[in-house]
């Protein structure tokens, strides 16, 4: 499966959903990162379409067919897992900050196996905590301190920000 969306300023990304290299099933990997960062309804837009039009299978990129069996997901179900997805990493996020402020690095040795961390998976991890410090930045619950370190501001809006997203579908 592509996806295709547009961002606010015109921009069309297309992105490829891949497997989700910390768990789980497939997400839209970097893709998700521009999303946060540019356009943030993306996956509520996603989940009003699949609401919409619940007959709507998507397809993962890998395990397309898989143990003898097409493994399609309805779009409103999968989208919903995402948000759901991104809710949590951001309180794990949270959570890691009460203590003190870290950089992204710091973060991703806290959260993430060590066994993911390995090669590039240091860097990806790093990559996948910075959207989330973004998205809760915006939400006001982390602030940017001392050049690459985050810290919690001691809010917890994140899950009404997050919900309070809309869809222009």
């Amino acid at each position: 499966m592509v996806v295709k969306f547009q961002l606010p300023s015109g921009l069309e990304i297309v992105g490829l959903p891949t497997k989700n290299f910390y768990g789980g099933h497939w997400d839209l990997g970097p893709t998700w990162n521009y999303a946060v960062m540019a356009d943030q309804p993306f996956l509520k837009k996603l989940e009003a379409i699949g609401l919409q039009y619940p007959e709507i299978l998507v397809f993962p990129a890998h395990r397309f067919y898989y143990n003898n069996q097409w493994n399609g997901v309805r779009l409103a179900e999968r989208a919903k897992e995402l948000i759901t997805h991104h809710i949590e990493r951001c309180a794990a996020i949270l959570e890691i900050l009460n203590s003190h402020p870290k950089t992204a690095e710091e973060i991703a040795q806290e959260h993430f196996d060590a066994k993911l961390l390995e090669g590039f998976g240091s860097m990806m991890a790093a990559n996948e905590v910075i959207s989330h410090c973004e998205l809760l930045i915006a939400g006001g619950d982390v602030e940017a301190v001392d050049g690459n370190n985050y810290a919690a501001t001691g809010n917890t809006g994140f899950k009404i920000y997050i919900a309070s997203l809309r869809s222009e579908y």
